[in-house]
């Protein structure tokens, strides 16, 4: 059983066609939302960061999803900051949350900063 030329072209390019399919869908898979995660924190910021300086190891906590309630102390169009310690990062902040508005969200924890001791989350959804 011999295969010609043509045969031969037509197996490599479909083997070629497949292996790159394969090779996209593994390099722009999707990423987990904060809703795919179970929540690892539900309190305040100060809760969260007396935890993270007792020894908790930061790198623990990454990708994991958190819930803050607490006061805004900082706000733009993208960003909420929490009790000047924690920076939340949404899609886009609703325009009726002010400076001092109490707000509670849920956000995927990225990482956490010991020596100015800030935390910072993204992908963060407002709960109420």
């Amino acid at each position: 059983m011999s295969l010609t030329k043509n045969e031969i072209i037509l197996v490599v390019l479909g083997a070629a066609v497949l292996i790159t399919i394969g090779v996209y869908q593994y390099l722009y898979q999707s990423h987990d939302g904060v809703e795919d995660l179970e929540l690892s924190y539900t309190g305040d910021t100060n809760g969260l960061l007396d935890s993270l300086n007792q020894g908790n190891n930061a790198v623990l906590w990454t990708n994991k999803a958190v819930q803050l309630a607490d006061e805004i102390t900082g706000i733009d169009s993208t960003t909420i900051q929490l009790n000047h310690t924690t920076f939340c990062q949404l899609n886009e902040v609703p325009s009726n949350y002010k400076v001092h508005d109490k707000v509670v969200l849920i956000g995927r924890f990225i990482g956490y900063d010991e020596l100015m001791e800030e935390v910072k989350l993204d992908q963060c959804e407002i709960v109420k």
